[in-house]
C-alpha cells in the first residue's frame, strides 16, 4: 500500500509525494488495483490515462463481434490439352 499527495501523471505512471514529505519513485499505472484507478478517474491530470485501464462492471462489455469472413473459390488450373 502507497499513501501519499498526487504530483503528476504521465502515460507511464504517476508520482506521489510520500506522507514523509519525500518525493516516491513513479508508480506504474498496471501496478494500480481497480479501486485506485477509479478514484483518479475523474482527476484532471490523471483521468486520461487511467480511463481505458478501468474494467466496465460484469455483464456491461461491448459485445465481442467476430469480423466478417469472405472466402474466395480458388482459381482452376488451366485444362491442358492432350496431344493424340
Amino acid at each position: 500500500t502507497v499513501k501519499g499527495e498526487f504530483i503528476s501523471a504521465s502515460d507511464s505512471g504517476l508520482i506521489l509525494r510520500g506522507e514523509d514529505g519525500r518525493l516516491g519513485r513513479s508508480i506504474t499505472w498496471f501496478k494500480l488495483t481497480q479501486e485506485s484507478l477509479k478514484k483518479l478517474e475523474g482527476h484532471p491530470k490523471a483521468g486520461k490515462y487511467v480511463e481505458l485501464l478501468i474494467e466496465p462492471p460484469p455483464g456491461q462489455e461491448p459485445p465481442m463481434t467476430p469480423p466478417p469472413i469472405t472466402l474466395k473459390e480458388p482459381p482452376k488450373p488451366p485444362r491442358r490439352v492432350s496431344p493424340l
